[in-house]
C-alpha cells in the first residue's frame, strides 16, 4: 500500500466478514483455518475492527472450543486490549454466541443495536453502533451491518421443476432486495442526524448497481473509489463487491482504502481503510 497515506491518517477501520471463524469443521481441518485467522487479527495493527458472523464460544468443551480457541471476546479484550461491543443475537446449546461485533482502539462511551425481523431475514443479520472517543477527545460513531442475505437454497424443494425453481429463485431474489431497502433505510436513520463523524461498514449482500447501494450512498461516499489499486473485489469464491465502507466524507477523509487479498481464510476478503479528521 502507500505508506505515505497510512502515515497521513489518523485511524484506521477494518470491516471483515469472518464466518463465525471457521468454526464448523466442514469449513476447516483441524481449525487450521480458524487458527491462522485467529492468530492474523491479533497481531493486526487496524485501530477499529467491524466484525459480521461474529462467534464467541466460552465452553471448556473440547470438541467445540479447543484449546479455548474460540474464546474471542476474552481474546479481543485482554490478550488484545480493545474494547469490544459483540451484543449476542443468537445463543446455542453450548452458550456460543453469534452476531456482529465491533473491536475499538479507542473507548466506547455509547452503544446500540437493531435486529432484522427474524422471519424475514437471518437471525444473525441486523446492525450495531458504537461512539468512540479519541485520545484527542473526538467522538466517532462506527456503525456495523450485515443485510438480509439470498439464501437461494433455504426452502427449495427437490422435486420443483427448472421453470418452477427458477421462478422461486427470482422471487427470492426480488424479496430479498426488498427487504435489504428496508434495511438500509434503518442504517441511514443511526447517521442522518449524527452530530458526530460516521463510519459504516459491513456486509450489503448488494452489488455496486442495486438500489441498497445508492439508498446507502445518499449520505455517505464509499471508501472504495479512494484506494488507487483499481476495480477489486471482496468475496473470496466470485469476483463481486458485497462488503463495503462508507464514510461521512464531509468530515473525514479517507487516505486509502485497500482489500487484502491475501488473508483468504474466510470466504470474505477484509477490508482495510485509513482516514484523517478534516479540520473545520
Amino acid at each position: 500500500m502507500n505508506i505515505s497515506s497510512q502515515k497521513e491518517a489518523d485511524f484506521s477501520v477494518m470491516s471483515y466478514n469472518v464466518s463465525v471463524f471457521n468454526t464448523y469443521q466442514y469449513l476447516n481441518q483441524d481449525y487450521k483455518e480458524s487458527k491462522g485467522m485467529i492468530d492474523w487479527i491479533l497481531k493486526d495493527d487496524t485501530d477499529i475492527y467491524c466484525f459480521q458472523e461474529y462467534y464467541n464460544c466460552d465452553t471448556l468443551l473440547k470438541k467445540s472450543n479447543p484449546d479455548s480457541l474460540f474464546q474471542l471476546n476474552r481474546k479481543l479484550t485482554d490478550i488484545k486490549k480493545l474494547h469490544l461491543y459483540a451484543p449476542p443475537f443468537l445463543t446455542n446449546h453450548i452458550g456460543a454466541t453469534f452476531g456482529l461485533g465491533i473491536a475499538s482502539k479507542y473507548p466506547i462511551i455509547d452503544q446500540g443495536f437493531i435486529k432484522f425481523n427474524k422471519k424475514v431475514s437471518g437471525v444473525t443479520n441486523g446492525i450495531i453502533w458504537v461512539d468512540v472517543v479519541n485520545d484527542s477527545s473526538d467522538t466517532l460513531r462506527i456503525v456495523n451491518f450485515h443485510l438480509q442475505s439470498l439464501a437461494i437454497d433455504n426452502g427449495n424443494k427437490t422435486n420443483e421443476s427448472f421453470i418452477e425453481k427458477g421462478i422461486n429463485i427470482f422471487k427470492k431474489v426480488y424479496h430479498s432486495s426488498l427487504k435489504r431497502e428496508e434495511q438500509v433505510d434503518q442504517l441511514n436513520s443511526l447517521i442522518k442526524n449524527c452530530k458526530y463523524p460516521y463510519i459504516l461498514c459491513g456486509d450489503a449482500n448488494s452489488l455496486p448497481y442495486s438500489n441498497a447501494y445508492f439508498n446507502l450512498k445518499k449520505h455517505t461516499k464509499d471508501s472504495h473509489f479512494t484506494g488507487d489499486y483499481g476495480w477489486s473485489f471482496t468475496y473470496r469464491d466470485l469476483p463481486i463487491r458485497i462488503d463495503y465502507t462508507f464514510f461521512d466524507h464531509q468530515r473525514l477523509e479517507n487516505t486509502h482504502t485497500e482489500v487484502l487479498k491475501s488473508n483468504t481464510y474466510s470466504d470474505h476478503l477484509p477490508l482495510k481503510s485509513y482516514f484523517k479528521w478534516v479540520s473545520e
